[in-house]
């Protein structure tokens, strides 16, 4: 994979998902999340456009701003169950298992 394009805005990451733009993947940062994006001949115009107030079928982006909402939410709940189990989970479930 490519990475074409990064973006922290829920907005354009849901444009770019309804112009058919591949959201690779969804990653924390220090204070909110980045979407990226893979490469694609399209994708640099596709930026363009959203700045430029262009065009999609509300229906379309409604239903892309909800995947991509879900997806923004798994990785939400990842990140919460990665800080709940910590760094130590494995030494501290090896020291139960082994009483202690």
């Amino acid at each position: 994979m490519q990475i074409g394009y990064r973006t922290s805005y829920l907005l354009l990451a849901s444009f770019l998902a309804t112009r058919g733009e591949h959201l690779a993947e969804v990653l924390p940062t220090a204070q909110r999340f980045v979407f990226i994006f893979e490469d694609s001949p399209t994708l640099k115009d596709n930026v363009a456009s959203f700045f430029k107030n262009g065009e999609v079928g509300i229906t379309d982006f409604v239903a892309a701003f909800r995947g991509v909402k879900d997806l923004l939410r798994q990785a939400l709940e990842d990140q919460r169950n990665h800080l709940r189990i910590g760094p130590y989970a494995e030494d501290e479930q090896a020291r139960g298992a082994n009483g202690g």
